[in-house]
């Protein structure tokens, strides 16, 4: 692929990636297990032809590590949750009623 803005018959691409490792652990089955989350990110370089490319890996590794588990919800998260949506919904049907009211008023000749 042709390098935006630059003149490859003087400069070649060198390519960095960059890994983001993170720790997790599943307790949601039977038989928890371990397992690495990973987040990988590229850079392409720019080199001089007189400059040799080079492949850079890079990783960065974090100290804490993330866990999931199963925990069960109480009666009231499921009736909280609901009303919310209830109440969500009657709010946003109000407001788009009353919006109607303010809309300008389209004739036979508008578009």
């Amino acid at each position: 692929a042709a390098m935006a803005g630059v003149d490859a018959r003087r400069h070649h691409r060198g390519v960095h990636h960059f890994f983001n490792v993170v720790p997790t652990r599943y307790d949601v089955t039977r038989r928890p297990f371990s397992a690495f989350q990973t987040l990988h990110h590229v850079h392409s370089v720019i080199y001089p032809l007189d400059t040799a490319p080079e492949a850079r890996f890079a990783y960065d590794i974090s100290p804490m590590a993330v866990v999931v588990e199963r925990r069960p919800h109480r009666w009231y998260s499921l009736v909280t949750s609901l009303l919310a949506l209830v109440g969500g919904s009657f709010a946003f049907f109000r407001m788009a009623s009353q919006a109607g009211a303010y809309a300008p008023a389209r004739g036979r000749g508008a578009l």
